[in-house]
This record gives C-alpha cells, structure tokens and sequence, in this order.
C-alpha cells in the first residue's frame, strides 16, 4: 500500500511522472502494490494555486483518489519543536482533525484491500 504525501506545487507535480514511473518498476517485483491515493499537505485553502494545483492532480491522476487535505499550519513546527506529535501537542487543532480524518479513510482503504 502506497500513500503519496505531495505538496499542492508546480514543482511537486513535475515529478510525479517519473514517481509513477518507478512505481511501475516497483510492481514488476511486487504486483500487489497499490497506490492509495494522493495526500495533499501543506494546503493553503485560500490559496488559489493549491486549488488549481489539486484540480491539476484530479485530471492528470483520475484514477488515484484524492485523500482529505492537511492544512498548512505553524502548529505542526511548533510540535516537532516541542519534540512532540501534532496530535498530542494540539489534539483539538484543524491540524490534527485533518491528520484524524485522512487516516481513519487510509484505515478503511487498508482494511478493505486487505479483506479481498
């Protein structure tokens, strides 16, 4: 099972090309690989270029499912400060309730797959 963590950028959407192409190398020795879907992080929702940036990956990958979006937040550098996790740090926080939310989906995308 593969998560792709990636940065709404022009920049992290040229590589994803040649990810996908080691992805292929990958499942010649592993058929079962499966991609689980994109992670946006980093998301400035107010931000137009995120949002084109996210538009751009439904069209260019309409086959991978898009996973709720992490915010771009200080808070997650100040818990890595504070040598702690975001979800100890400030559990209540749109940082850890979006962290929350994309894992309870990967957990019922994994559960799923594994049950087939």
């Amino acid at each position: 099972m593969l998560v792709i963590p990636i940065e709404p950028h022009p920049l992290s959407l040229m590589v994803l090309r040649r990810l996908f192409e080691t992805i292929g190398r990958v499942r010649r020795l592993n058929p079962r690989l499966q991609v689980l879907g994109f992670l946006p992080t980093k998301v400035h929702h107010s931000s137009r270029l995120a949002s084109d940036m996210i538009e751009t990956l439904r069209e260019q990958f309409p086959d991978v499912p898009l996973l709720p979006s992490i915010p771009l937040s200080v808070k997650g550098a100040e818990s890595i400060a504070e040598h702690s996790s975001i979800l100890q740090y400030m559990p209540r926080s749109p940082l850890s309730v979006a962290y929350r939310e994309a894992a309870r989906i990967i957990e019922q995308r994994v559960g799923s797959v594994a049950h087939v």
